[in-house]
């Protein structure tokens, strides 16, 4: 940091951010067919009285809370945002990936896009960016006791599956997946998505649910998970 550091306006910050999609792009000889990408924040802790450095309840810490988005083949860092320590996850994530989406496909029209990202991200402003831009998408959604509830007769079946001598074929021997029904009516008037639930067995006594959304585009392209009605 210098005393030059806030010198650097908006248009500079939006040229680096450019530079770095055209740096993606160039990559190609010919447009790629798919760009899957990963977008994560974390906590970068601070020391002293560093600008947006703020705390955050749930690291307990004064930090930064950056943002990432990076192509998840290669892990080129296609967008990094610096956010005030007491950001919420998704917090102007919708507005970035508004921007990204058109600048990956003002480059190649008919890219396929998917975005991976964990619960933090679950929100309306993000899925409805997604849609409108035709963008697969996986994302993680908050348990709760009603998801548990829906939830709770499908793990008990695929836990009993799990413990026969020759287990069901349509269940994995680490993993199964379990397609819900929206629970959500509003979310489900807005966003043609369904809910999938995850089921890892490390151990045959201990069966945990993961839960995420896919939407219709992200669930095409992987048919050939193994699925439990």
């Amino acid at each position: 940091m210098t005393r030059l550091e806030n010198q650097v306006s908006k248009r500079e910050v939006s040229r680096l951010h450019s530079r770095m999609i055209d740096g993606f792009i160039q990559q190609y000889q010919q447009a790629p067919e798919e760009i899957v990408l990963d977008i994560d924040g974390w906590d970068d802790p601070t020391h002293g009285q560093q600008q947006l450095s703020c705390f955050h309840g749930y690291y307990g810490q004064h930090m930064y809370f950056p943002v990432l988005i990076n192509e998840a083949k290669s892990g080129y860092p296609l967008v990094l945002q610096l956010r005030s320590g007491n950001s919420h996850p998704g917090k102007g994530v919708a507005g970035i990936l508004r921007w990204l989406f058109w600048g990956l496909k003002r480059a190649s029209p008919d890219v396929r896009i998917i975005l991976r990202a964990d619960a933090g991200f679950a929100l309306s402003d993000i899925l409805r960016v997604c849609e409108c831009a035709g963008v697969g998408y996986v994302i993680g959604f908050g348990r709760n006791a009603v998801t548990e509830r829906k939830i709770a007769d499908l793990l008990e079946r695929a836990r009993l599956c799990f413990q026969r001598p020759h287990p069901c074929p349509e269940i994995h021997t680490r993993k199964s997946c379990l397609l819900l029904p929206l629970l959500a009516r509003s979310l489900a008037r807005a966003f043609p998505y369904r809910i999938k639930g995850n089921i890892n067995a490390s151990l045959v006594s201990d069966l945990k649910s993961l839960v995420s959304i896919e939407n219709q585009e992200s669930q095409s392209r992987h048919r050939s998970r193994s699925f439990v009605q």
